[in-house]
């Protein structure tokens, strides 16, 4: 938990247990003696308050020994979690690689794979904007990547992404030779990433517009798309058209606007048809979560919380839920979620033959994420 408030999520788990009894065990110490005095310390993590609690829990383990009781929740992450659910949907092994489905002694990266490849795509343009990007190349680190590849799954727009990328900018206060609000640099760079991620990630573009293809056809139709996830929950994706109406009044000598939206019975096909894609993958994230915590709670663990993709514990149970974790997971897709997909929309829409088929699985075996030891770090 340490290890990860201070910064090393992506170190393995020998690197983090390593600093945790050394260099760590030297922060909590200090820290936990004058967490005050102390801020320049704990001010460099990642997380600096959940890395004072983490300290002043590690303290207390050190000069306490055999009997601590621990109170402080060990949070571990989806590795790129909507592309887990992107490689299991589609038993995607090279994807399932990328994005720690498979055991490894290693854990990978797919955020800073997708920057590598998108500095080399730069490297190789003779655009112009490709060439001021690549002079600048030290601001393209892999915290600027890591938001606009996290949100496509979820249907980030290449709008949404050029704006995430200037809102880093500022956020950090970066120096560039131009401004940070330049559109056409912004846009591009979010128009180049979403293009590497197609090509470090084909399988996921593919699912994402076979997705959309599904939604269109109930918009076609002028339809609400509804679906039981694998935990049994009933999704109602209801997106339906507003008229505004502008009511014009007065309070004391004072004109005021006040809008009233009035919600109609006809279906908003453009909405529902963006957003399916990301609802249908938040579905199977929630999915995931029901299943563990009804699994976790047969099991006779008490102590969880669960943030998305994050899942915490108490040290003395974090291993077990993780494990229930990872098995709800393989059973979400030890049957074909796309199928099942497929066979609920055929029920619901007046000509099924338009449904696109499902694209065929690949060769990844789901029960190999039992034994990866990154799906959750």
């Amino acid at each position: 938990a340490g290890a990860n408030h201070w910064g090393m999520s992506r170190s393995s788990y020998e690197e983090r247990i390593e600093w945790a009894n050394t260099e760590g065990a030297a922060l909590a110490r200090q820290i936990a003696s004058n967490p005050e005095a102390t801020v320049s310390l704990w001010a460099n993590a990642d997380e600096p308050f959940q890395f004072v609690a983490w300290c002043i829990e590690w303290a207390g383990l050190l000069d306490e020994g055999f009997g601590f009781v621990s109170k402080h929740p060990v949070l571990l992450d989806g590795s790129n979690n909507g592309y887990q659910h992107f490689a299991a949907m589609t038993c995607d092994d090279e994807l399932a690689a990328k994005v720690n489905l498979i055991k490894s002694d290693e854990m990978q990266d797919l955020y800073d794979e997708v920057r590598a490849e998108l500095l080399t795509d730069l490297a190789d343009s003779e655009d112009l904007l490709a060439v001021e990007w690549f002079n600048n190349k030290e601001v393209i680190t892999r915290k600027l990547v890591k938001k606009p590849v996290m949100v496509i799954p979820y249907s980030g727009t290449l709008y949404g992404i050029s704006n995430a990328i200037k809102e880093y900018f500022y956020k950090h206060d970066i120096d560039l030779p131009w401004e940070k609000d330049s559109f056409a640099h912004n846009y591009f760079l979010a128009r180049k990433i979403i293009l590497t991620v197609k090509k470090v990630c084909p399988k996921s573009s593919i699912i994402m517009q076979y997705l959309t293809d599904v939604a269109k056809c109930f918009s076609d139709e002028g339809k609400v798309i509804k679906w039981n996830t694998p935990s049994k929950f009933y999704v109602n994706h209801n997106y339906f058209i507003q008229n505004s109406k502008q009511i014009k009044t007065k309070i004391g000598t004072s004109t005021v606007r006040f809008i009233l939206n009035d919600q109609t019975d006809e279906v908003n096909g453009k909405k529902a048809t963006r957003s399916f894609a990301a609802n249908f993958v938040h579905s199977l994230d929630a999915a995931n979560v029901h299943l563990a915590l009804e699994k976790s709670h047969n099991k006779g663990l008490k102590n969880f919380t669960t943030i998305h993709d994050c899942f915490g514990s108490d040290a003395s149970s974090i291993e077990q839920f993780i494990s229930c974790v990872k098995e709800s997971f393989v059973e979400m897709y030890t049957s074909n979620v796309l199928d099942d997909l497929y066979d609920q929309a055929v029920q619901q829409l007046k000509k099924p033959r338009r449904l696109p088929t499902p694209p065929d699985p690949g060769d990844f075996n789901i029960c190999e994420v039992l034994l990866a030891p990154y799906v959750f770090s």
